[in-house]
Parts: structure tokens; C-alpha cells; sequence
């Protein structure tokens, strides 16, 4: 009994006193490159923390900088796609609002990585 009233607690009474309930999603930022990917996901995040809700921030600059194996061609750019939409997933599954923001010009790949959610 105590198990259903606590959980009754956290997904009803606690986001009334918070006053927003977050589902996981993830938000795909997609542009060239000094469009305002990275400028539009930050102000999304604080968007956000002022809900009290911290999402994962997901910059494909970032992102390339501590991956430094992946290439600028047509296929590195693919595998680099995949792989942040992959970690994406990841962070959506454990209950997550995760915001991507990566340069995706193939259209291919990003509706194989919309498949993933």
C-alpha cells in the first residue's frame, strides 16, 4: 500500500507543486553550420531548468571534440549521426528530455534515427 501511495505521490501531487510534468523526448536541432543550433538548445535549457526539469544537452561540436576518431566525409558524417542519436536514445529511455544539436544534412540518416524513439 505504501508503494502505490508514494508512487501516487511522484506522478500526481509533486508535479502539481512543480507545476509541469516532463515525458521524455528528444528535441533533434538540425542546421548548417553557425546557424544557432547551439544558441537555441541553451536557450531551450534554461527554458527548461526554470520547470525545474534538467534535460541532457547533446552538442555535436562537444561531441566531436571528445570523439576525435570521426572524419568530415559523407560515411564519417553518417557513423558520427548515428552514434549521437544512439547516446540520444540512451538518455530518452532512462526518462530523459534530451536536446541534440548536430549538423544532420542527410536525410536518410536522420529518419533512421527517428526510428530509434
Amino acid at each position: 500500500m505504501f508503494k502505490i501511495f508514494s508512487y501516487y505521490f511522484f506522478d500526481s501531487v509533486w508535479h502539481r507543486i512543480v507545476g509541469f510534468k516532463a515525458r521524455p523526448a528528444v528535441i533533434w536541432l538540425t542546421g548548417l553550420s553557425g546557424s544557432g543550433k547551439t544558441t537555441i538548445a541553451n536557450n531551450l535549457m534554461d527554458k527548461f531548468k526554470s520547470k525545474s526539469v534538467v534535460p541532457v544537452m547533446l552538442d555535436g561540436d562537444e561531441i566531436r571534440h571528445a570523439i576525435r576518431q570521426t572524419g568530415f566525409d559523407m560515411e564519417s558524417r553518417k557513423k558520427h549521426n548515428r552514434n549521437v542519436g544512439f547516446i540520444a536514445s540512451l538518455f530518452e529511455k532512462q526518462g530523459n528530455i534530451v536536446i541534440v544539436a548536430l549538423i544532420s544534412p542527410y536525410e536518410d540518416v536522420r529518419n533512421e534515427i527517428r526510428s530509434m524513439y
